[in-house]
């Protein structure tokens, strides 16, 4: 069995990324792929809207969303204001902005009834809830929504009159079962209570009637007060009595738990009395996030944006990482907690916990957690349990020599010299956070993958198996011969080489709008293109015509995109006159995972994003007649595809394409930030071929081998399949496992 150890990465590492400390309880269910590998990417911050989207507050909320990104936060939590219907197009601008800075909205869903602003008590007010629920997720389907199930239901000020599990709980069944139904894919967080040791009977009253079942993510709003410190959560009357009741329910156990709001006030009841400085709160909102990161919670949202009123006002709570100044021309302005957690986004961003390292001399209270990522690996020391600002000496076992050690605040310390594998700190109340080369390891776990382990679970079983025998002699090949399409079946083309005219057999001419205008700077345009359609924030409209009907060949759409940031949302091409599932309107978009296409099936190819900024890629949209499929293809690749029987298609399907068209937005709105180019229509499905040669591919498309499977790739181009080498490699390893958890127990 020696020979199945070579992939090992050395007995230091494999010592050193052992066995995690008992005090801290660290959740073991599988990390959400929705958020990628990142202890980041679920750190988000409540954002009050106070009024209408427009005209008035665009400005100030596009400025609050601007100093967000710039935080580093990757998820805006917005409480639904009675000022914002988001059948208006308002919600959808404030999302869309968001998307185009990187950040995922997280929805409070909520709707109270009559005079009273009761909760839903009727079937006819369960159902209007539902109905709210339902279209927000057909309206967003695609721009990953996290929607959060009404706000502490457990308490009688948020579920008027009277808080009752059993009647949330009928109201929420109907809601998040229309939602999955619409959207398989949604994720939903609830219960959302106002804390945890007071609201377990209210929880399992919940699971008990198949919570669990709809929801994504169990979530709680576990706050603290002034005289308890942020590792009170880590107690077992907290986030363990959570883990617990939620495992005793779900089988098997993947529901993860967070937090959908926790804060922390610079003054408590009474209000006007300070019992937290500035620094005391940056301290305690870090720590506390510390905590929801080492226990692997997903979701964590930091309770809130902005002060209301400033220090020394008798109604001030101070629990914003910005102070009042919200209608400043460059306001709100950052508070200390600002700056910590900035270091903390900063210092962790693309890295997953991994352990806890035991210092010396021990102490419960003694935090050392341990963070790694492809780039780097951080770990995060302060003294928890108590708010004692005495430094207090300890040493620890460390991965590699230290590169940097910054405080709290990001301020650089002396970076601490190895010795024997430890180094040597003084610790506080406050965190420091120092910076290591990063560890080769299995997962987010801390061992080296076993040979043939496929699936990333650190074992190689009949799971990794599986995959090999659907992809078993799935090879690369090149296509050869003429790819060109027909230009007479292109309905519409618009090469915006000198203006916005349509050059197909149509022909529909373009009108401008906003600031979009043609740019012809030399080699700005893709491949060797003397002009493309720079938006700036405007677009191009196509008039109303009579459609021809397209259902005998299908239909094409392509075009040549680039954006300003990365991952960014904004519409390619979209019918403002919007029936997908009755008439086959089209509608493509770009989202932070990649693109989006809204037609009578809905396709979400989300490898993406596509492009880094300002790059050019290649996106084309297929409806094909014959085998019902409707298609993505990135760069002459084809990415993602969803299957609808042509036979169930109306007979009006593409022929509504009548109603004004807009390129780079959607209802003048939803403006892709970037650039366009080389925009085809064509009243047919054109083949692989015909799409790769379109994406710059010439006649010849070599079309590489996609498959996990391909352990062995050295089989020269056009020979590459997965076959007995591969299985080869998958034996080698079969049934070895680097998991320290049961079954595996795995301890070199």
């Amino acid at each position: 069995m020696n020979s199945k150890k070579n992939c090992l990465c050395g007995i230091f590492i494999l010592v050193f990324v052992g066995t995690l400390i008992a005090s801290v309880p660290t959740d073991t269910v599988p990390w959400p792929s929705w958020l990628g590998k990142d202890v980041t990417a679920g750190i988000g911050l409540n954002m009050h809207l106070t009024g209408p989207l427009h005209p008035a507050n665009t400005a100030r909320y596009l400025r609050y969303m601007d100093k967000a990104k710039v935080l580093g936060i990757k998820i805006i939590r917005v409480p639904m204001d009675p000022a914002v219907d988001f059948t208006t197009g308002e919600l959808q601008w404030f999302v869309d902005e968001a998307g185009r800075r990187g950040m995922r909205v997280m929805l409070l869903c909520a709707k109270t009834f009559g005079a009273d602003n009761h909760a839903p008590a009727t079937q006819a007010e369960r159902e209007a809830f539902r109905d709210l629920c339902v279209a927000m997720v057909t309206g967003f389907q695609g721009k990953g929504i996290i929607y959060e199930m009404w706000n502490e239901p457990n308490t009688d000020a948020f579920w008027p009159p009277l808080a009752i599990a059993n009647n949330y709980m009928a109201a929420m069944s109907m809601a998040i079962a229309a939602m999955k139904a619409v959207d398989p894919n949604c994720i939903v967080i609830a219960p959302n209570s106002a804390g945890i040791t007071d609201a377990t009977a209210f929880i399992e009253t919940c699971f008990q009637q198949g919570m669990l079942n709809y929801i994504d993510v169990v979530s709680a709003h576990p706050y603290f007060t002034p005289g308890e410190s942020p590792e009170i959560n880590f107690t077992a009357s907290r986030y363990p009595t959570l883990r617990t009741l939620v495992d005793s329910y779900s089988t098997p156990r993947t529901i993860s738990i967070g937090s959908s709001e926790l804060g922390v006030c610079q003054s408590w009841a009474g209000y006007g009395t300070l019992v937290r400085t500035q620094a005391q709160q940056a301290r305690d909102i870090t720590r506390s996030v510390l905590v929801d990161m080492v226990l692997r919670h997903p979701v964590r949202i930091i309770y809130t944006f902005n002060d209301w009123v400033d220090e020394g006002n008798p109604n001030f709570e101070g629990y914003g990482l910005f102070d009042s100044n919200m209608y400043a021309a460059d306001g709100p302005h950052p508070k200390l907690s600002y700056y910590s957690v900035k270091t903390l986004l900063q210092r962790l961003s693309g890295t997953q916990f991994l352990k806890m390292v035991e210092p010396s001399p021990y102490n419960a209270n003694y935090y050392v957690a341990l963070f790694n990522g492809q780039n780097k690996a951080v770990i995060a020391a302060w003294i928890g349990g108590s708010f004692d600002p005495d430094s207090r000496t300890v040493d620890f076992e460390v991965p590699s020599a230290p590169l940097e050690m910054v405080d709290e605040f990001g301020t650089l310390m002396t970076t601490p010299t190895m010795v024997n594998g430890r180094i040597t700190i003084g610790i506080t109340d406050h965190p420091v956070y120092i910076r290591f080369a990063p560890i080769v390891v299995c997962g987010d776990i801390g061992h080296p993958y076993p040979p043939g382990d496929i699936t990333g679970d650190c074992r190689t079983d009949m799971n990794d198996l599986v995959i090999m025998a659907v992809d078993w002699l799935k090879g690369d090949y090149t296509i050869h011969g003429s790819g060109t399409p027909n230009d007479a079946d292109l309905l519409s083309h618009y090469t915006f080489d000198t203006d916005y005219n349509d050059l197909g057999t149509l022909p529909r001419n373009g009108t401008v709008h906003g600031s979009a205008a043609i740019d012809t700077t030399p080699g700005a345009g893709p491949l060797g293109s003397t002009g493309y359609l720079d938006l700036n924030g405007g677009y191009v409209e196509l008039p109303v015509y009579t459609g021809p009907g397209w259902i005998t060949t299908g239909v094409t759409i392509t075009a040549w995109v680039k954006q300003d940031v990365a991952g960014s949302n904004g519409y390619i091409f979209a019918q403002n006159w919007f029936s997908p599932a009755a008439n086959g309107t089209i509608q493509i978009q770009t989202t932070p995972a990649g693109i989006y296409t809204q037609s009578l099936v809905n396709v979400n190819a989300a490898t993406g994003p596509y492009g880094a900024a300002g790059q050019w890629y290649h996106v084309a949209w297929v409806g094909r007649a014959i085998s019902g499929m409707h298609e993505v293809w990135i760069n002459g690749t084809k990415v993602a595809e969803t299957w609808m029987p042509w036979a169930a298609w109306p007979a009006n399907v593409f022929k509504n394409m009548n109603d004004i068209v807009q390129i780079g937005a959607w209802g003048g709105g939803s403006v892709l930030m970037g650039g366009i180019d080389d925009l085809r229509v064509y009243n047919k499905a054109l083949s692989g071929q015909e799409i790769a040669y379109l994406a710059g591919s010439g006649t010849d498309v070599y079309v590489p081998l996609d498959s996990l499977a391909n352990l062995s790739d050295n089989e020269p181009i056009n020979s590459k399949k997965v076959n007995f080498k591969d299985l080869a490699v998958l034996a080698e390893g079969w049934l070895d496992c680097t998991d320290p958890k049961p079954p595996c127990n795995y301890n070199p």
